[in-house]
């Protein structure tokens, strides 16, 4: 209550903060934000090119999940299990345990970014609102800061509690990453690390109890009170992930001629050899009881009374390659081996279990090359030689234009063709309610994408009309996806292969319409599957998502207003039905969809912070039944979350 208090004294000091604030107001980035890069740019370039963003856009969207997607399949809640509507071809190569519906939540190594902070930095998000017993809470914290002029510490830390709107949907999820490197004096040598910590914890309650009984009763009763029996009354899922990575560098050759505004310091390296080893444990641990087993048909393998299923994954990657910086003007490559170790243990009690150590041996490479003024290309393969998935690849090639004299305009093609060994949950699964050992051909997927986009230019002075805006006015572009023997769980929660030579065609468009005061941004996905995928892949055919606000200066120009209306909409689709012993979606029968999500929002900037006031589902019960019979669940036996009020904002502060 302190953070709310605090929130609303801010609020009302407005008009008196607003009074000592110049005319023109400058994007907060002039406040000396610092810059960042991904991992793999920081360890071959050591270059910062990336500003921070000041767009916003989605302020008002701390569900990071429904921000970074165009639209999401989920269990009616914040952060809980969900499914990406807009269908994706599999790109990660190795050892792949499964894909639990928590992934998005987890920080991971390859997901780091670098910072250079020519001040410390530090900045705050939190979000909180109603919803069950103590509501919902989500706070983000994160801070970089140089020490000297070759050593640099980030940390961030997150944290979501909520106990949702329905009967046992209490979920908590925890994330810790602290990063950094240091290069030595003569530039030689640089060493980059990164440490993760990831828990999540969350009670499956299995949707609402699927008798038509309650289903009727559920649907007669008003929003307010619609608590009725669930599926699962103990059952409870809690998942870790850790990963330690750290990379090492030496720079074999240098050029010293080379000299560039954003590098790290000068000299730049030419040819150089690193090495990188990781650490990763990764846990899932269920328990139920035996009241619960009639979710499951009552079916058991082990014990009777209640299951304590504990499944782990330990495994040690260690790379190393040779390489040369990315220029833009010539060729540049790397080339490397890997050699992965790993564990799997699997237990359904203490006298049940099951451990199995295997290991992976693969080469890589990696060529960037220009060709012409405008046209930059990069070709990537990996070949996994040996082990566990032995004779898996990916191999990729994008070319990407730029077009007019002052870029503007981007196009890009890529092509990309993959061949993986199914999941090892989908292969082997020992559990209490599960039992397989299963023998698939390797998935393969083949794809052609082309986009077109336009980047929003930003002048070098100019006031928060420009900076709020998202990097593009527009984007679009069409794909075309062949998918072979793609592994999926069948209505009886077994795994099964589809046949080969299945099909998706997608097309997508981005675009932000920007009339200053009033704006408009939009994202629409179509996408079509052949005859055979689309029963098992069961995806919408169409997404949209909408945001229009109007915004203007306020509080004689003290702070920036933005008042608008966020839609959300797909077409009617027979959707995945979530099984918390899998810790999956299966194929089922029930449609979801065909209803519209507005959420209405106030975001407003007064300096350094961003404050939102969102009231989410505010057409709740205007639309009867039979208009759209879909609209109470989002997922099949899983409601929609009822409307609801929520408040947050970011706060940077400087030193």
């Amino acid at each position: 209550m302190k953070s709310i208090y605090a929130l609303f004294i801010l609020l009302f000091t407005l008009p008196a903060i607003g009074q000592n604030v110049d005319e023109e107001v400058y994007d907060t980035a002039r406040r000396q934000d610092p810059h960042s890069t991904d991992f793999s740019t920081f360890i071959r370039n050591r270059h910062f090119p990336n500003p921070t963003d000041s767009s916003m856009l989605y302020t008002q969207q701390y569900d990071m999940t429904k921000r970074n997607h165009v639209g999401i399949q989920n269990l009616g809640d914040v952060n809980t299990p969900f499914i990406d509507l807009q269908f994706k071809p599999f790109e990660r190569t190795g050892f792949v345990s499964g894909m639990t519906p928590f992934m998005n939540l987890y920080w991971k190594a390859n997901d780091a970014q670098f910072y250079n902070a020519l001040l410390p930095f530090t900045q705050f998000h939190y979000a909180q609102g109603s919803g069950g017993q103590r509501g919902m809470i989500d706070f983000d914290a994160f801070h970089t800061q140089n020490i000297g002029k070759r050593f640099n510490i980030s940390a961030k830390y997150h944290s979501t509690s909520n106990d949702g709107s329905y009967s046992r949907m209490s979920f908590s999820c925890k994330n810790i990453q602290l990063s950094g490197y240091y290069t030595s004096k003569n530039f030689r040598y640089t060493a980059a690390y990164i440490a993760t910590w990831n828990k999540v914890n969350m009670m499956e309650n299995g949707g609402i109890d699927q008798s038509p009984e309650t289903d009727t009763l559920f649907k007669s009763l008003s929003a307010n009170v619609r608590i009725v029996d669930v599926s699962l009354s103990h059952a409870r899922n809690i998942n870790r992930y850790r990963e330690h990575k750290i990379q090492q560098v030496y720079w074999l050759l240098m050029d010293r001629s080379k000299s560039t505004k954003d590098s790290l310091s000068d000299p730049d390296g030419s040819l150089g050899i690193s090495h990188s080893f990781s650490a990763i444990r990764q846990a899932n641990y269920y328990t139920d009881v035996a009241a619960d087993y009639g979710f499951y048909d009552s079916v058991y393998n082990f014990n009777s009374d209640g299951s304590a299923d504990s499944f782990g994954v330990m495994e040690y990657r260690n790379t190393i390659e040779l390489f040369t910086p990315i220029n833009k003007k010539s060729l540049s490559f790397r080339a490397g081996l890997g050699y992965d170790y790993f564990t799997i243990y699997q237990s359904a009690n203490s006298q049940n279990y099951i451990n199995q150590i295997a290991h992976n041996s693969s080469v890589f490479t990696q060529f960037n090359f220009k060709i012409g003024q405008f046209l930059q290309s990069e070709a990537y393969g990996i070949f996994y030689f040996e082990g566990y998935n032995q004779d898996d690849y990916l191999l990729r090639w994008r070319n990407q234009t730029f077009i007019g004299r002052k870029k503007k305009w981007n196009a890009t093609a890529s092509l990309q063709a993959s061949s993986h060994k199914p999941f090892y949950k989908q292969l082997n699964l020992f559990s209490n309610h599960f039992l397989w050992n299963n023998t698939f051909e390797k998935t393969g997927y083949q794809s052609l994408n082309v986009n077109l986009s336009k980047a929003i230019k930003r002048p070098k002075v100019y006031g928060p009309f420009s900076y709020s805006l998202p990097p593009k006015a527009f984007n679009i572009g069409v794909q075309y996806s062949l998918i072979d023997n793609l592994v999926y769980y069948g209505s009886d929660n077994t795994p099964q292969q589809a046949s080969r030579g299945q099909s998706c065609l997608q097309g997508n468009a981005e675009f932000h319409v920007n009339l200053k005061a009033l704006q408009l941004h939009q994202d629409f996905v179509y996408q079509v599957f052949s005859k055979n995928l689309e029963p098992v892949i069961q995806l919408p055919n169409v997404i949209s998502k909408t945001s229009l606000y109007f915004q203007t200066l306020a509080f004689k120009k003290a702070s920036f207003l933005q008042i608008g209306i966020d839609a959300y909409v797909s077409s009617s689709y027979k959707a995945g039905f979530y099984n918390p012993g899998l810790q999956n979606f299966r194929v089922s029968n029930v449609s979801v969809g065909a209803y519209p999500f507005f959420d209405v929002f106030i975001n407003a900037e007064v300096k350094t912070a961003r404050i939102f006031f969102k009231m989410e589902h505010v057409n709740q019960d205007l639309f009867s039944l039979q208009t759209f019979p879909n609209y109470i669940y989002v997922s099949p036996y899983q409601p929609s979350a009822p409307r609801r009020f929520r408040l947050g904002f970011v706060w940077k502060f400087y030193y």
